[in-house]
């Protein structure tokens, strides 16, 4: 599929380039010339009956959800997963930080403008610490797209989950 056909029926609204970790990344917000729905115009379908459903954001489960009937059985979604990963990805980082103080070549001196203290801080690093501070950067990178995936995968099964029962509102 060529890229001139995918714009082909769509309006972009807005695009937005980032940069992060050495990643060039490109937003296309757009809406559908022929499905362009304006929200006055919303209104509940007559044989549609409203079913509401309510999330609750937790620490240690990602999300609850309840929905206000009586046949529709409630959803705790685990936050472990993203626990776990985020606990790993701290212990990496840690023994990544580590390795990099013990690979400075020089440090220069700071004086801080708040209290006239020195500071040591480094200036420069050898081959194998700049090679570090670039696994660092990777490790941040990962962890970013492993969540925005992670989270899209939730949100799509969450709204199989709430299509399926019927669900016109989540709170």
């Amino acid at each position: 599929m060529e890229s001139k056909y995918y714009f082909k029926d769509k309006i972009i609204n807005n695009v937005t380039v980032s940069y992060s970790h050495g990643h060039i990344y490109y937003n296309f917000s757009y809406s559908i010339k022929n499905n362009i729905i304006k929200t006055k115009d919303l209104t509940l379908p007559t044989d549609r009956i409203l079913k509401v459903a309510g999330g609750d954001i937790g620490l240690n489960n990602l999300l609850s959800v309840f929905v206000n009937d009586d046949d529709t059985t409630s959803l705790i979604i685990s936050g472990k997963e993203l626990i776990s990963y985020n606990c790993h990805f701290n212990k990496k980082l840690a023994h990544t930080n580590e390795l990099i103080s013990k690979q400075v070549k020089t440090y220069k001196t700071i004086t801080s403008k708040v209290n006239n203290k020195e500071y040591k801080v480094p200036d420069i690093y050898t081959y194998e610490g700049k090679r570090l501070i670039n696994k660092k950067s990777q490790l941040f990178e990962r962890r970013k797209l492993f969540m925005a995936d992670y989270m899209n995968k939730i949100s799509k099964k969450l709204l199989i989950y709430l299509s399926y029962y019927k669900v016109t509102h989540l709170v």
